[in-house]
């Protein structure tokens, strides 16, 4: 978890034939270029000052290969680089772009786009983590800040902080390699390789002992009030029975803050029925949403990573989801007992309607059956860091469905559901995270730049 006073350094890079040598051969210097030149770099200052509080920029000039490799090494502690190109092929970016390093690229149409035509396909086709657009319009702010955006989302994901709960067990199979739980074990590393999200696990009974067992109920009884009153309705369960999963909050609460956690996830189907845990974390996932912790059901690390890409890049949270298609209307129902009451956005003041209810045919208490809107379009995310890839679909959402049927909250989107059926990525799991609004484009752009493949689920 970073302070408000930690940054990404973003090196900003100007390429340019200012830059070159007094006795080039091909300099082709007049006053016109360089009075366009000089409007170009006054405009990016301008826009990049006012965005110091989220990252600080460090500017470098180059004109060559060799002047792009010097700069490299100048700059090894910064998150990427981001490159105006306005000078014809001479082979810089593609020492750039061979860094290692996430690089986005502005390339000038005119005296530029010949650079990145030559290095681009290159570079990406080597998986290097690069995105470039040759434009006219070089100082475009909103591209600018939707660029810085992405450097600063790449840094925040890096220094994020997990902690997922589960049986001792399991605790054992996620820390060391047994054979028996490959799909189990390799998770947390290939999470760490591909996201650089730090990942820690704690044994349910640790939790339990220091947590959990240390909140007296007294001190969760007016969050079980609080619950209690504001659900726009309350279906066969008592106030009494709120307070244990208010309980459940206040310790995750305590454990976020302890360990200075970005994002928690709890194993809660496997520890509930093995009698490790006495409640739902739903209620309490449902509010600690609402203070901007992500939260994951059922252990799921890929789709914490999901929502905290989306929280860094558009601050959104998100719903995790059993996507289940019915082909023969055209429709998928997204459903789970737990959804973010705060769709759209973490800075939102406005929030969905919320009921407390069983759910599961009746036989699990203590979900919630969120209302979403309706009529707009809803982005889906998954992950699959054991083979580098995000897997996105957009839906319409037609309307919230009611029903005994396996989960509380479920919202039901119009979608190419054959595309779907033929592209699913089991290896990405069952799961999906809905995310208000089409996020299509800056998700794609951005697994660039983690050097991630993109599957378009609905293409």
């Amino acid at each position: 978890m970073i302070s408000d006073l930690e940054r990404p350094e973003i090196a900003v890079i100007l390429a340019s034939r200012f830059y070159f040598p007094p006795d080039t051969i091909r300099r082709e210097v007049s006053e016109a270029l360089e009075e366009r030149y000089k409007g170009f770099l006054d405009e990016i200052k301008k826009i990049l000052d006012p965005l110091s509080s989220e990252a600080g920029f460090s500017y470098h000039y180059v004109s060559s290969s060799i002047d792009a490799i010097d700069v490299l090494k100048k700059t090894q502690n910064a998150i990427g680089y981001l490159v105006f190109a306005f000078e014809h092929p001479t082979g810089y970016l593609r020492s750039i772009m061979r860094s290692g390093k996430p690089t986005i690229v502005i390339a000038y149409t005119y005296v530029g786009a010949g650079e990145l035509l030559q290095s681009y396909s290159i570079a990406s086709s080597e998986g290097y983590p690069v995105l470039g657009v040759a434009v006219r319009d070089v100082t475009n702010p909103e591209r600018i800040k939707r660029y810085v955006r992405y450097l600063s989302a790449l840094y925040r994901l890096r220094d994020s902080k997990v902690v997922v709960i589960v049986s001792p067990i399991v605790k054992q199979y996620l820390e060391v390699g047994y054979p028996l739980a490959v799909n189990v074990y390799r998770i947390i590393p290939d999470i760490q390789k591909t996201f650089g999200v730090k990942v820690l696990s704690m044994d349910v009974n640790a939790f339990r002992r220091k947590y959990y067992d240390e909140i007296p109920e007294d001190s969760a009884k007016h969050i079980a009030s609080k619950w209690f009153k504001e659900a726009k309705d309350v279906i066969r369960h008592s106030e009494d029975e709120l307070i244990k999963p208010a309980k459940l909050y206040l310790a995750f609460r305590k454990l976020v803050h302890d360990l200075k956690l970005d994002a928690i996830a709890i194993d809660c189907i496997t520890l509930y029925h093995a009698g490790f845990i006495d409640t739902w974390p739903c209620l309490a996932f449902m509010e600690l949403t609402k203070e901007g912790v992500i939260c994951g059901c059922e252990g799921d690390l890929y789709s914490i990573i999901a929502m905290l890409i989306m929280k860094y890049l558009v601050n959104l949270p998100g719903f995790i989801n059993d996507p289940s298609p019915d082909m023969d209307s055209g429709e998928i129902v997204y459903y789970h007992c737990f959804a973010p009451v705060n769709f759209y956005g973490f800075d939102k003041k406005e929030l969905l309607p919320y009921t407390i209810t069983p759910a599961h045919w009746d036989t699990k208490k203590l979900s919630i059956r969120v209302e979403f809107p309706t009529d707009i379009i809803a982005t889906s995310l998954g992950v699959d860091a054991r083979n580098r890839a995000i897997l996105i679909h957009t839906t319409r959402i037609l309307r919230n469905e009611l029903g005994p049927e396996e989960c509380s909250t479920k919202v039901v989107g119009a979608v190419n559901v054959d595309n779907i059926l033929e592209r699913w990525d089991p290896e990405a799991g069952w799961h999906r995270v809905l995310f208000y609004g089409d996020h299509r484009e800056d998700l794609k752009n951005f697994a660039k730049l983690l050097g991630l493949k993109i599957v378009e689920e609905d293409h």
